[in-house]
């Protein structure tokens, strides 16, 4: 930045009589096309015939955060032209508009614009064959993005500048746009303090969802706690169990916790002649042991038959379910 222009800022005085005239753009220079066509001569031949034109290349200060700046007015390239020569045209009274702002009651700045002097462009077919600048920097090589293609270069007039910003509340620095002589100037400072509350708006969303990613971990950290510590208190206390000395109320009570709680219930048994002691934590034996005995009054030999074809037939139904 040492070998670059710097422009400083300055109120305007009241004993200025030399107003310049400003436009929303201006021309840069002429760009010299020329078309190739095919024309007729009699019936059977033909001859290459050359067109040329010249074309003025308009440009206006803008805002652009790229290396690329439009022309004001489009230059579209059809599949016969190509661009011969490019010329700038000489501007008088290279007078600029510079932005500045000062914060009501505080007098300081808050947005530190820089202007950065461009001397030459690059003028650019884009990929849909309109002509584009280019601002390229002496010391660095940009490449293109594909399709691209640089057809010429043109002189930049004195006053040519690109403008870039520090913003001194969100400590960020950024290209703000492109300024050119005697042209109207964008609001440049509305544009900067726009794109500080975009910055602002940004962080603070951010912030918001960190902070709601780092309640939503404690919130699962205390909630995995707790099931922690139930899960202990659970293990101290004594589980209830349910006696019985009818193996198909043991069976339909392994199946139906099976069914709740996703695991096999705890069975034991101290002699074969002594009776099932069976996991009840919901107290399910009563009822199951009821429906058990009901069923054997009313089958007699034939219920342990039957609660067997029953069982086989619900685990051929889970299988199928699998």
């Amino acid at each position: 930045m040492s070998t670059e222009t710097k422009i400083i800022a300055k109120p305007t005085s009241s004993t200025n009589t030399t107003t310049p005239t400003l436009s929303p753009t201006i021309t840069l220079g002429f760009v010299a096309l020329q078309r190739t066509f095919d024309e007729h001569v009699g019936e059977t031949r033909k001859q290459t015939r050359h067109a040329a034109s010249l074309v003025p290349l308009r440009v206006r200060s803008i805002a652009a955060d790229g290396a690329f700046v439009p022309l004001a007015s489009s230059i579209r390239l059809d599949s016969s032209s190509v661009v011969i020569d490019s010329t700038f045209r000489p501007v008088a009274k290279a007078d600029i508009a510079l932005p500045g702002e000062k914060n009501t009651g505080q007098q300081h700045q808050t947005l530190e614009f820089d202007f950065e002097r461009i001397p030459v462009f690059g003028l650019v077919k884009t990929r849909d064959s309109q002509l584009s600048l280019v601002a390229i920097d002496t010391d660095d090589e940009l490449t293109l993005p594909l399709g691209f293609e640089m057809v010429g270069l043109l002189a930049a007039p004195v006053g040519t500048h690109r403008l870039k910003v520090y913003d001194t509340k969100t400590d960020d620095a950024y290209q703000l746009g492109y300024v050119f002589p005697n042209t109207i100037q964008p609001d440049w400072v509305g544009l900067a303090q726009a794109r500080r509350e975009e910055v602002l708006a940004e962080r603070a969303a951010e912030r918001r969802e960190r902070e709601a990613e780092r309640r939503a971990e404690l919130e699962e950290d205390a909630r995995v706690k707790k099931e922690k510590l139930e899960w202990e208190a659970s293990l101290a206390k004594p589980v209830p169990t349910f006696a019985t000395s009818d193996k198909e109320v043991v069976y339909q009570m392994q199946e139906a916790y099976a069914v709740k709680y996703r695991r096999r219930i705890a069975v034991t048994r101290s002699a074969s002649d002594q009776p099932y002691f069976v996991e009840d934590p919901e107290n399910l034996g009563p009822a199951i042991a009821e429906g058990v005995a009901a069923k054997r009054e009313e089958l007699g030999s034939g219920a342990d038959a039957y609660f067997e074809r029953e069982r086989d037939a619900r685990e051929y139904a889970a299988s199928l379910q699998k």
